[in-house]
Order: C-alpha cells, then sequence, then structure tokens
C-alpha cells in the first residue's frame, strides 16, 4: 500500500491535495463542513477535495482500493476490517466525535430512563450503519437487559422512522441529529436518552491506510489541525452561526431545527477537542462489537491507532 504515498499531490501554489470521502450527511460530522466552508483546509496548507462515499462499504475498501485518500467515520469500520484480515493497512487518527451521537426519542415522557425500558415497546433501531446498535445493545447487557427480548421495528431509515413514530407504528426511535430535533419538534414525542452520557467510546475520526499515512505526514498533521480548529470554532461560536455555515448541506431541515441540533451537540460535548484517541476509549467501543458478534477476535490498539499528531505526543 505504499503506492499511496505518490496519490496525494502538491499543487502549483504549494499546497497538498487531499481526497477525503464522507461517510454519511449529518451533524455530528459539523467540524469536517465547517473546515471545508471556512478555508481551515487550505489555511494548513490543504487543497481537499470531499465526495460522498457510494456505501460505507466502499468508504474503507476505496481507501484499501487507492481511490480516496482519507475517509472520516466510525472506528468499528476500522476495526471489522482488522478482525477480518490481520494485515488490514488501515488506521484511525485524529478523533474527532468522541461521545456517541444518537439519542432515544419516544411517544410517552420518561425522564428516568432506565434500557430495562425498552422490552416490550416497539423500537426503531438505526441500522443504517452497525455501530449504533452494537453500542446500545451492549448497554443493554451490561443493564442485565437481555438485548434480543428488544422488539425491533422493521428496517427504515432515521427519516422514516421519524414518520413511523409519529404515526404510532414505532414506541421509541433511535437517532442522531437532526433527526432527534426533527422528531422532538413534533408533538407528543419525548427525550428518554442521550448517549452521548456513556462517555468517550471514539465514535468518529479520520482514517486511511498505514501507506498513506505514513507517506504523507504533513497532510494528516495539517488535516488534524484543521478540524481541531473547526471544533473551537464551533465551541466558541453561537450556535446560529454553525448552523449558517452548514445549511446548505442539509436543505431540508430549517435553520431553527439545526440550530437546536448544534447546541444540544455542544451540551453534550460531542466534539473532542483533542484529538487523541485514548486506548480506553478503542477498547470501550471494541467491547460493543465483540459482545454484539460483530468482531470475533481482539484488535489492537497499536496497530489501529496512531496519535502522532496529537498536541503533546512523544515521538519514539
Amino acid at each position: 500500500m505504499t503506492m499511496l504515498a505518490s496519490q496525494t499531490q502538491v499543487v502549483r501554489d504549494g499546497s497538498m491535495k487531499v481526497r477525503i470521502y464522507e461517510n454519511l450527511r449529518t451533524v455530528s460530522y459539523a467540524p469536517f463542513y465547517i473546515a471545508e466552508t471556512l478555508g481551515l483546509y487550505a489555511k494548513h496548507g490543504l487543497q481537499a477535495h470531499t465526495v460522498m462515499s457510494p456505501s460505507p462499504t466502499e468508504t474503507a475498501i476505496g481507501l484499501m482500493e487507492g481511490r480516496i485518500d482519507v475517509s472520516f467515520g466510525g472506528p468499528m469500520r476500522v476495526m471489522m476490517h482488522h478482525d477480518q484480515d490481520a494485515s488490514c493497512p488501515l488506521l484511525c487518527f485524529c478523533q474527532v466525535v468522541g461521545p456517541d451521537p444518537f439519542m432515544l426519542i419516544g411517544r410517552s415522557p420518561n425522564t428516568d430512563f432506565r434500557f430495562a425500558d425498552l422490552i416490550g415497546p416497539t423500537v426503531g433501531v438505526m441500522e443504517d450503519v452497525p455501530t449504533p446498535w452494537l453500542t446500545l445493545q451492549d448497554d443493554m447487557a451490561r443493564a442485565g437487559c437481555d438485548p434480543a427480548a428488544l422488539v425491533r421495528g422493521p428496517h427504515r431509515s432515521m427519516a422514516d422512522n421519524v414518520e413511523a413514530l409519529i404515526c404510532g407504528d414505532v414506541d421509541v426511535i433511535q437517532v442522531m441529529e437532526p433527526f432527534a430535533e426533527l422528531a422532538l419538534s413534533q408533538a407528543g414525542t419525548h427525550l428518554w436518552h442521550q448517549f452521548s452520557t456513556r462517555g468517550n467510546v471514539g465514535f468518529t475520526s479520520f482514517y486511511t491506510t498505514r501507506g498513506y499515512f505514513e507517506g504523507n505526514d504533513a497532510e494528516c498533521a495539517a488535516l488534524t489541525q484543521a478540524v481541531m480548529e473547526a471544533v473551537g470554532r464551533i465551541y466558541a461560536d453561537d450556535a446560529r452561526d454553525t448552523a449558517k455555515l452548514i445549511a446548505p448541506l442539509f436543505p431540508d431541515f430549517t435553520p431553527e431545527l439545526l440550530t437546536n441540533a448544534i447546541e444540544r451537540y455542544k451540551q453534550a460535548r460531542i466534539w473532542t477537542t483533542d484529538p487523541r484517541l485514548n486506548a480506553s476509549e478503542f477498547v470501550r467501543l471494541k467491547a460493543a462489537l465483540l459482545s454484539g458478534g460483530f468482531i470475533s477476535k481482539d484488535v489492537s490498539f497499536a496497530v489501529a491507532v496512531d496519535n502522532r499528531h496529537a498536541p503533546g505526543h512523544k515521538k519514539n
């Protein structure tokens, strides 16, 4: 995979070209959007070109087959490929979303939520990507509840689950922003639980191949600096201003709804100000993948994560 080192080219003005995959469109990815919208990638010497991945599977496969340089998404995908192939070249760098950004929204009030409350009602689980269900089932098992006892609604998108909740086809839904705020803007809906209260699980980072990472140190360092600067801007700015910046990417959602979504995430501190993905956070996520049967063996933190561009990191 060392051939990937040549795929980021220096353009005539001295900036560095980087091709980036976006895994899916979500408010939790706001720092990546802000970095591009405010020209922070360019400020740090990058000519970044972000495109939507055709599918979650392609996000990782495209890296390994050289169609893209860097992706942002879940370390879950990196662990999955290491589980399947011990020689997998993928690695994570620059954690951006630490806590789980998903929420449970129900049709009845529940101010004293317990995971046992999910046994009985019909739950619309997020199934477009694996991590939300895997962490939910792990939470349930740790709380002494059998995840297999959950009554799951049919597979639907988050948008369709919001409609199903409003229509009464399901009782509880698992969604992230902006769909959580879309659901909560409707009469008769209530916030049950924010998974961010679990703590940091290394939910989202950049990831790439080790060949690209080793051969493009400056590019990866600049990506880290740009996105961390974007995180700082989000926390410093009014949520209304951030909502205006990302609004063109979410044409179906009102400025008020986007503002509320960003403010909720700011209050939950889902965006990390330290790009370091620590071993304890990695292990917490890995435990959920193991307990859910998504991976079958241990994946080494040392081969799947590289924190060299985090401030204060000591290089050997």
